[in-house]
Protein backbone atom coordinates (compact mmCIF):
# COMPACT_ATOMS: atom_id res chain seq x y z
CA UNK A 1 0.00 0.00 0.00
CA UNK A 2 1.24 3.44 -0.86
CA UNK A 3 0.88 6.10 1.81
CA UNK A 4 -1.62 8.78 0.93
CA UNK A 5 -0.88 12.44 1.78
CA UNK A 6 -3.02 14.55 4.07
CA UNK A 7 -5.07 17.25 2.34
CA UNK A 8 -6.85 20.31 3.68
CA UNK A 9 -10.10 18.45 2.97
CA UNK A 10 -9.03 15.58 5.25
CA UNK A 11 -7.10 12.35 5.26
CA UNK A 12 -5.92 9.54 7.50
CA UNK A 13 -2.86 9.53 9.71
CA UNK A 14 -1.40 6.16 10.67
CA UNK A 15 1.62 5.30 12.77
CA UNK A 16 3.29 7.16 15.58
CA UNK A 17 2.76 10.90 15.95
CA UNK A 18 5.71 12.54 17.66
CA UNK A 19 6.21 15.93 19.25
CA UNK A 20 9.40 17.96 19.24
CA UNK A 21 11.08 19.17 22.44
CA UNK A 22 13.35 22.23 22.50
CA UNK A 23 15.05 24.30 25.18
CA UNK A 24 13.92 27.88 25.74
CA UNK A 25 15.37 30.75 27.73
CA UNK A 26 13.72 34.00 28.64
CA UNK A 27 15.60 37.24 27.90
CA UNK A 28 16.07 39.89 30.57
CA UNK A 29 13.04 41.82 29.22
CA UNK A 30 10.73 38.84 29.86
CA UNK A 31 10.44 37.66 26.27
CA UNK A 32 10.58 33.90 25.70
CA UNK A 33 11.87 33.13 22.19
CA UNK A 34 10.94 29.72 20.81
CA UNK A 35 11.52 28.02 17.47
CA UNK A 36 8.31 27.21 15.62
CA UNK A 37 9.63 23.73 14.74
CA UNK A 38 8.77 22.34 18.19
CA UNK A 39 5.75 22.32 20.48
CA UNK A 40 7.19 21.38 23.90
CA UNK A 41 9.69 23.77 25.48
CA UNK A 42 11.84 23.14 28.52
CA UNK A 43 12.20 26.52 30.26
CA UNK A 44 15.73 26.37 31.65
CA UNK A 45 16.13 29.67 33.48
CA UNK A 46 14.21 31.50 36.20
CA UNK A 47 13.36 34.83 34.51
CA UNK A 48 9.65 35.70 34.57
CA UNK A 49 7.86 35.42 31.22
CA UNK A 50 5.81 38.33 29.85
CA UNK A 51 5.63 37.46 26.16
CA UNK A 52 6.35 34.64 23.69
CA UNK A 53 8.10 35.43 20.38
CA UNK A 54 7.73 39.21 20.41
CA UNK A 55 8.94 39.74 16.82
CA UNK A 56 6.22 39.86 14.14
CA UNK A 57 8.18 37.48 11.89
CA UNK A 58 8.17 34.89 14.69
CA UNK A 59 4.42 34.87 15.41
CA UNK A 60 3.02 31.35 15.46
CA UNK A 61 0.05 30.59 13.20
CA UNK A 62 -3.40 30.74 14.80
CA UNK A 63 -4.18 27.45 16.55
CA UNK A 64 -0.57 26.50 17.29
CA UNK A 65 -0.43 24.76 20.67
CA UNK A 66 2.71 24.82 22.82
CA UNK A 67 3.51 23.50 26.27
CA UNK A 68 6.08 25.15 28.52
CA UNK A 69 7.80 22.67 30.85
CA UNK A 70 9.42 24.28 33.89
CA UNK A 71 12.62 22.94 35.45
CA UNK A 72 12.48 25.36 38.39
CA UNK A 73 9.83 26.54 40.79
CA UNK A 74 9.07 30.25 41.16
CA UNK A 75 9.08 31.26 37.47
CA UNK A 76 6.23 33.71 36.94
CA UNK A 77 4.19 33.96 33.75
CA UNK A 78 2.43 37.33 33.56
CA UNK A 79 -1.26 37.55 32.66
CA UNK A 80 -1.47 40.57 30.36
CA UNK A 81 -1.91 41.85 26.83
CA UNK A 82 0.21 39.09 25.24
CA UNK A 83 -0.50 36.15 27.56
CA UNK A 84 -4.17 35.64 28.36
CA UNK A 85 -4.18 33.46 31.46
CA UNK A 86 -6.91 32.42 33.89
CA UNK A 87 -4.86 34.27 36.48
CA UNK A 88 -1.17 34.69 37.25
CA UNK A 89 0.98 31.57 36.97
CA UNK A 90 3.96 30.66 39.14
CA UNK A 91 5.76 27.47 38.24
CA UNK A 92 6.59 24.51 40.40
CA UNK A 93 9.49 22.23 39.48
CA UNK A 94 8.30 19.89 36.70
CA UNK A 95 5.07 21.89 36.23
CA UNK A 96 3.70 22.95 32.85
CA UNK A 97 1.59 25.57 31.09
CA UNK A 98 -0.12 24.91 27.74
CA UNK A 99 -0.95 27.85 25.45
CA UNK A 100 -2.69 28.30 22.08
CA UNK A 101 -1.76 31.05 19.62
CA UNK A 102 -4.25 33.65 18.41
CA UNK A 103 -1.91 34.18 15.44
CA UNK A 104 -1.03 37.78 16.28
CA UNK A 105 1.55 37.39 19.05
CA UNK A 106 -1.10 36.78 21.70
CA UNK A 107 -1.28 33.39 23.47
CA UNK A 108 -4.22 32.04 25.48
CA UNK A 109 -4.03 29.52 28.31
CA UNK A 110 -5.37 26.04 27.57
CA UNK A 111 -4.29 24.22 30.73
CA UNK A 112 -1.78 24.28 33.58
CA UNK A 113 -0.10 21.86 35.93
CA UNK A 114 1.30 23.72 38.91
Amino acid sequence: LDEKPLFSSGGTLNGMLTHALAYAETSSNGSLTIPLAANYFEVTNTVNIQRVNDQTADFAPRGTVITLLFNHSGVGVTNGAYLLLKDGFTSVANGSLTLISNGNGVWREVSRNN
